[in-house]
């Protein structure tokens, strides 16, 4: 049986974005992609619960699964070889390999899965040296995001659960999760921005960035789209991910009063207001009822159980 200590050249200081969806984890992504020392891997839901058995059907289905990869075969025999002892492995293998094949052999390879921040307890014990980055973003901007580009993704009955509760609660959860394991990772190996500042103040907040990770700071990381458009970088679809073709801008800061009912950003503002009082985003509307926030706090509670018995059923098959 192979030793972890002849996989050292896979690096194994990875760099994980963690956020909820529509924050601006794509954005960062192709940033920190465009600096010549890192590489953030496409989005890779294979990956998703890091199952032990679902990795090892990732390798026997190897071909048609991972079509961008351009030597298979010997990534396939060296992931093969990781298995099982050395599962932990398979990510950094696969992340790596994606590395090389834009010219970024010995590039610090990343990850950015917006279902990360349920596993970020896992990820740092796995890689002691990963650092983490948390991007945040107004909770009614998110809201407004996901209605408008994913409304397929809401699989709860609306008429029972409204999808401005449902998805306040998740970007809830997310933030209370994350900002909780980055405290216990410590300011070293965790540190949270906000998508406002990324957009407004781009070189400043990537400068910061590039401080944390212990790297230089470029100026190509402020020409992403370029980047993109030239198909330097692995870019995600353009239908959903049209802006990252352009420069970074704030038009789409505030949005959500252009796209939301009054009523359904009082609900989004009612369910986030710790969160939000915390990060300082403003509340731009009336309290709620007291009928109403008695509905929200109901629905909340049900979502809490739901996540508590999702969280219980993850640990008994060893996914956290």
């Amino acid at each position: 049986m192979n030793t972890k200590k002849e996989y050292l050249k896979i690096r194994q200081d990875p760099v994980f974005i963690v956020g909820y969806g529509r924050s601006g984890t794509g954005l960062l992504r192709l940033m920190l992609s465009a600096h010549p020392e890192i590489f953030i891997a496409l989005e890779q839901r294979k990956f998703a619960l890091y199952d032990i058995e679902l990795l090892t059907d990732v390798i026997w289905n190897f071909n048609h699964i991972f079509p961008e990869i351009s030597d298979k075969e010997s990534l396939r025999t060296t992931l093969k070889s990781c298995l099982p002892k050395h599962s932990d492995l398979i990510l950094a293998c696969y992340c790596q390999a994606c590395a090389e094949k834009f010219g970024k052999k010995s590039a610090r390879w990343g990850d950015k899965f917006t279902g990360n921040w349920q596993f970020i307890y896992r990820l740092a014990k796995w890689y002691p040296q990963a650092q983490f980055i948390h991007i945040v973003r107004d909770p009614r901007d998110v809201v407004s995001s996901i209605i408008e580009n994913f409304p397929g993704s809401i699989k709860l009955p609306k008429q029972i659960f409204p999808p401005q509760i449902n998805l306040a609660w998740r970007w809830c959860k997310s933030y209370q999760v994350a900002s909780h394991q980055g405290h216990v990772l410590g300011e070293k190996r965790y540190m949270m921005l906000k998508y406002e500042n990324l957009v407004s103040e781009p070189k400043s907040c990537l400068k910061n960035v590039c401080d944390f990770l212990n790297i230089e700071f470029f100026d190509a990381m402020l020409s992403t789209h370029v980047f993109v458009r030239k198909g330097k970088v692995p870019a995600p679809g353009m239908r959903t991910h049209g802006e990252l073709r352009h420069r970074p801008h704030t038009r789409r800061i505030g949005r959500y009063s252009k796209n939301l009912q009054p009523w359904q950003v009082k609900d989004i503002e009612y369910i986030c207001r710790n969160e939000m009082r915390k990060l300082g985003y403003n509340k731009s509307s009336h309290q709620v009822s007291t009928k109403r926030s008695f509905t929200l706090g109901t629905l909340s509670a049900l979502f809490n159980m739901g996540w508590m018995g999702l969280r219980v059923s993850r640990r008994m098959r060893g996914h956290l």
